[in-house]
């Protein structure tokens, strides 16, 4: 699948996430960061970036990927998982209770 597919499906359950994620990730009216030491994923209605040691490393939107081979097959990784609501797989799950 497209990763501009993948992440229209984010947007579009933006406010689902919000409450999935609220006690594993901050969560603001329009923003939800999710915490992957050493990777940082700052979720807004219109795009979803990715930080390596707070180094932007990737932007996703819905006409625009730009990823760098960096944070790329993660990228996708979370992409894929957010976009079918599978969270066990990931850290999410042994990080926070």
């Amino acid at each position: 699948m497209d990763l501009r597919e993948l992440a229209c499906k984010i947007f579009e359950s933006f406010e689902y996430l919000k409450k999935i994620l609220s006690n594993r990730a901050y969560c603001s009216e329009n923003e939800i960061v999710i915490f992957d030491d050493p990777i940082q994923i700052v979720i807004k209605r219109n795009s979803i970036t990715f930080f390596i040691d707070g180094v932007e490393e990737g932007i996703v939107t819905r006409d625009n990927v730009v990823l760098s081979e960096r944070i790329r097959d993660e990228a996708i990784m979370w992409l894929e998982s957010l976009s079918e609501l599978k969270f066990k797989r990931y850290s999410l799950k042994r990080r926070f209770p």
